[in-house]
């Protein structure tokens, strides 16, 4: 495939935003037009942008600005210059896992992530968002549907929730972290379920229960869940690891940090993956020696005969390897 200018196309595409101080719609729709023409012209499926960077010197995310990239965008790492991510941002970017959020953000405005983060999408991965310290306002419905957000961790600094439930449509066991009178008040209006994030911890492993053990292919961090509440690594305890990549037992050793303290040994198993018809399946083929998304590409019959390969095959983000994790057959 012809990938010899596609970097450089590519380059040019961004340069032509490098330096502003914000991005409005018409500037990211631009720009994306353009990279999709050159992933087009490479035979690069531009759907699979699994990763977004928002590089240094952008000040504001604009509306609509990454809208819509559904089953694909799994991280978001946004610059510390950004301090406003506008109406609907990142909505129905259903496969985000993480965002590394910026630390100079004010302001997040309404349905920004609204059905980002969803449970059917992304694996069904628990995710923890911790909100930046400068933040000050959230918007109605920001995070609108997002079902795979376990816990939400509020800075001191957020005094200006809307009057509506932000967290409208969340999973049942998602829990907001708060620091302040007002943010409890607000979660008690809303029913929402919430932590007082301003007391001390000592860890006990009996209150400890650990999620997602599934053998990936990669190290295992599973999920730690205190007392029902989801702890995020590195901001509640930072963890030490052994024998967690391949399937059979594993330990870590949690030692607590911020609100937690303790130091506690935990054993736990890499599990083989029991197949879920409803997690997110990517199939790639080879029709003819160019590449289609099996699930997403469908074909007139032309009643010509046509060459067809399986090029690859992955299971909720995962390659699987033929002869290894699956066979096939016709």
């Amino acid at each position: 495939m012809p990938f010899e200018n596609l970097s450089q196309r590519i380059q040019m595409s961004l340069r032509r935003i490098t330096g502003r101080a914000s991005l409005n719609e018409k500037d990211i729709d631009d720009m994306m037009r353009e990279v999709r023409l050159s992933l087009l012209e490479a035979d690069v499926n531009y759907k699979v942008v699994k990763k977004i960077v928002i590089e240094d010197g952008i000040t504001t995310v604009s509306e609509y600005a990454f809208n819509g990239f559904y089953y694909c965008t799994e991280e978001v790492v946004i610059a510390d210059s950004v301090t406003k991510i506008e109406y609907a941002a990142f909505s129905s970017c259903s496969a985000l896992k993480s965002i590394k959020w910026p630390a100079s953000l004010e302001v997040i405005e309404a349905d920004a992530f609204s059905y980002a983060f969803q449970d059917h999408a992304n694996g069904y991965a628990d995710v923890g968002i911790v909100l930046p310290s400068k933040l000050r306002r959230i918007e109605e419905r920001a995070f609108y549907y997002c079902t795979a957000v376990k816990v939400y961790k509020l800075p001191t600094t957020l005094v200006e929730l809307q009057k509506s439930n932000i967290f409208e449509f969340h999973s049942q066991d998602m829990v907001v972290c708060c620091n302040t009178a007002e943010q409890m008040d607000f979660c008690e209006k809303y029913e929402l379920n919430y932590f007082d994030n301003n007391q001390h911890i000592e860890l006990d492993k009996s209150k400890i229960k650990i999620k997602n053990t599934d053998y990936t292919g990669k190290e295992v961090h599973p999920s730690v869940y205190y007392n029902n509440v989801l702890l995020v690594e590195g901001i509640d305890y930072d963890a030490n690891y052994e024998n967690n990549v391949n399937i059979g037992n594993a330990t870590m050793n949690i030692v607590g940090k911020g609100t937690y303290s303790g130091n506690v040994d935990i054993d736990f198993k890499v599990t083989r993956i029991k197949i879920d018809p409803n997690k997110m399946w990517t199939v790639n083929v080879l029709v003819d020696g160019k590449l289609f998304n099996a699930v997403e590409t469908m074909m007139d019959f032309d009643g010509k005969k046509h060459e067809c390969v399986i090029d690859s095959i992955y299971y909720n983000g995962v390659m699987l390897v033929e002869n290894v994790d699956y066979t096939k057959s016709f």
